[in-house]
């Protein structure tokens, strides 16, 4: 009846696995994601009384591109789209009648989703946020309900570090060293001062120094359309298969010791060169707000031809799955053509939303409703699309399991327009 589940999931976060074994996840996981969805169509429904909206807010989520693969694989997307969208619902809930208990649900709703995946810490922030976006509304005592909000965030996070910490002793680890290392390597900066005692490490600062040279090179080389591209290839690679110590084990259970040494020899690397980290991550945050780069009809020939001219590439086979006779091709496709704008204008629309949401935090004057969620919705987007770029390499399913918080966003900000529009 179902497929056999894909399994890519981090040892610290496999309680549930455990109980409901890999094929009862994916009969579990769309149950959740269909129960938050009736639960932000009843809140969403419940605050603006339109059901043409409510139904437009659930509908959007199912359209969601590889969603059903999502479902069907035991990875982090489904549950933490779940996590967005019961967030969103419980920001719903509190815009409409702020109170202690709601403000709770909000801190429980980020918490949650920060156990199933590490972007989510982003997402701590937004109780408060909230809170005092509307402090001018909120009952007394005040400082109560911030406290109600902080209450769950630090008993829920606390408790699974803590869990993970007792259940895995020595091996807990976290995939941050690979993703560290991954984004040391791609840019520039001086060579190591001293060489380190450690073996292991040692090993590490050269390989960062010289081994991971060309591939800078080639992107320097490279013309800045689709020097984004290249980067998510050697950034995927360097965090296993271009790294001879890592090979390819899973990244999902790195040894501790050896994700110590990634970790440190890439902060040493990156404290020497701070603006070419920030420059990446800048440059990976543009590459996520770019819909199917590699399907891009405008830059798609021209990347074809540059890969061909400069060709063996670095680390050719590791990072592109190539042997030395294949052709490397990308094909372009004109719906990318009116996706690409689409994608981007909505970029502009969450950040100024966001924006405003900081705005009417920091000078505790409420939104008006509609207006309100889609600000939150919009920071828990740009908050999460900016700590993958700074932290993670800017893969396309990563961006996409943020979408939900993308459409939330801009059908509640086009539903506050209409309505202004209409009163006026």
């Amino acid at each position: 009846m179902f497929p056999d589940p894909e399994v890519q999931i981090s040892a610290r976060r496999t309680a549930g696995l455990k109980i409901a074994g890999a094929r009862g996840a994916i009969i579990l996981q769309p149950l959740v994601y269909a129960a938050v969805l009736a639960y932000l169509g009843y809140e969403t429904l419940r605050l603006t009384a339109s059901v043409l909206l409510a139904s437009a807010v659930v509908i959007a989520s199912m359209l969601i591109p590889e969603l059903q693969t999502y479902h069907y694989s035991v990875l982090t997307e489904s549950l933490f789209m779940s996590g967005i969208l019961g967030l969103i619902a419980c920001v719903a809930g509190f815009v409409r009648d702020p109170s202690w208990a709601r403000a709770s649900r909000i801190g429980a709703a980020a918490a949650l989703t920060a156990t199933v995946r590490q972007t989510a810490v982003a997402f701590l922030p937004m109780a408060p946020i909230v809170v005092l976006m509307h402090w001018r509304r909120l009952p007394h005592p005040r400082l109560s309900t911030i406290a109600a909000a902080a209450a769950p965030m630090l008993l829920i996070v606390g408790g699974e570090r803590a869990a993970a910490r007792v259940i895995h002793g020595d091996r807990l680890t976290s995939l941050l060293g690979r993703h560290m290392f991954a984004k040391a390597a791609l840019i520039e900066a001086s060579d190591t001062p001293a060489p380190s005692v450690e073996p292991e490490r040692a090993r590490l600062d050269h390989d960062l120094d010289v081994m991971y040279g060309p591939i800078r090179r080639l992107l320097e080389s490279a013309p800045p359309e689709f020097r984004s591209v290249l980067s998510i290839f050697y950034e995927t690679c360097l965090q296993g298969p271009c790294v001879p110590v890592l090979g390819t084990t899973s990244a999902a259970f790195t040894d501790t010791h050896m994700n110590e040494q990634l970790a440190a020899a890439a902060r040493a690397r990156l404290q020497r060169a701070p603006s070419g980290f920030v420059r990446l991550a800048v440059r990976e945050y543009g590459s996520l707000w770019t819909a199917f780069r590699l399907r891009d009809p405008g830059t798609a020939p021209a990347l074809t031809a540059f890969v061909a001219g400069h060709r063996p590439l670095p680390f050719e086979a590791e990072a592109f799955k190539v042997a030395a006779g294949d052709a490397i091709l990308f094909q372009g496709s004109r719906a990318v053509l009116f996706l690409q704008p689409l994608v981007m204008a909505l970029s502009w629309l969450t950040a100024g939303l966001a924006i405003a949401g900081v705005v009417s935090a920091v000078a505790r004057r409420p939104l008006p409703p509609p207006l309100a969620v889609a600000a939150v919705a919009a920071l828990v987007a740009q908050s999460g699309v900016v700590l993958t770029a700074f932290l993670a390499a800017g893969i396309g399913r990563f961006m996409l399991s943020l979408w939900p918080a993308v459409m939330a966003a801009a059908l509640f900000a086009a539903w506050w327009a209409v309505t202004l529009v209409r009163d006026v």
